[in-house]
């Protein structure tokens, strides 16, 4: 997986608060300037691990687009109908949290701006314009619920529906297994993995179709946020200290 903008900044915040793990010449420069400037180490890790959650549930919901690709066991017990309905379950689930995630750490930068900040108002629209984008960015997604999934019920995807009932209608536990017509068996037989491939087909797109989004907002938003993030921290990219 290539680095991204996350991966960027968390390198320069992890030199800046365990510089003692670099060579001599770098980790001379980097406590010099963590003292000429009175640099908050405890403010840097709450910021490192912050940012550390985000990227490791951005980079979890990526990888849902291998799983509805190949990740179905090779055991009796598990069909790959119930592999792929947790897949499915999951990844929604988890498209919640990195939504969730994000959100908690603007609002937390959110107040740490207002802190130094002689404009609150204005910090405070800035940030409500970027949660909207987040409700905005993160809505489509969030349609593939079942509407009443907030009352109890499970997200139901029509084609999986399918194919499981298929599957159980040609299972030892339907009742009634012996008395269908043979040539109705072969069709629950097709419309079985016909349906279990179509559900496949249409989450595999989903799913990449999102990564493109998910990247492209998390990339804005960081790209963008990151020299205010340094601003208020106090630090420069490792890079720019180190030539100094």
């Amino acid at each position: 997986m290539q680095i991204n903008i996350i991966d960027e900044i968390l390198v320069d915040l992890g030199v800046f608060i365990e510089s003692n793990y670099f060579v001599d010449e770098y980790a001379e420069k980097v406590k010099k300037y963590n003292t000429e400037y009175s640099i908050d180490k405890k403010l840097l890790e709450k910021y490192r691990l912050a940012i550390t959650s985000i990227n490791y549930a951005y980079k979890k919901t990526l990888k849902y687009e291998l799983y509805f690709s190949y990740f179905y066991p090779d055991a009796s017990n598990i069909s790959h109908i119930d592999a792929l309905e947790h897949h499915i379950h999951s990844y929604l689930e988890d498209l919640d949290i990195l939504k969730n995630k994000v959100k908690h750490f603007l609002e937390s930068f959110k107040n740490d701006r207002k802190k130094m900040s002689s404009n609150k108002k204005e910090v405070d629209m800035e940030f409500k314009d970027l949660v909207q984008k987040i409700v905005d960015v993160f809505k489509n997604m969030s349609d593939y619920r079942n509407p009443h999934h907030h009352v109890g019920m499970k997200f139901l995807d029509s084609d999986l529906v399918d194919a499981g009932l298929s599957a159980f209608a040609l299972s030892d536990d339907f009742p009634l297994k012996n008395d269908l017509r043979p040539e109705f068996r072969e069709e629950l037989e097709k419309k079985k993995i016909e349906s279990f491939e179509k559900a496949k087909s249409k989450w595999i797109k989903i799913s990449n179709n999102n990564n493109i989004q998910i990247t492209g907002f998390i990339d804005e938003i960081f790209n963008n946020y990151k020299p205010l993030i340094y601003d208020m921290l106090g630090i420069k990219p490792i890079k720019d200290v180190l030539n100094e």
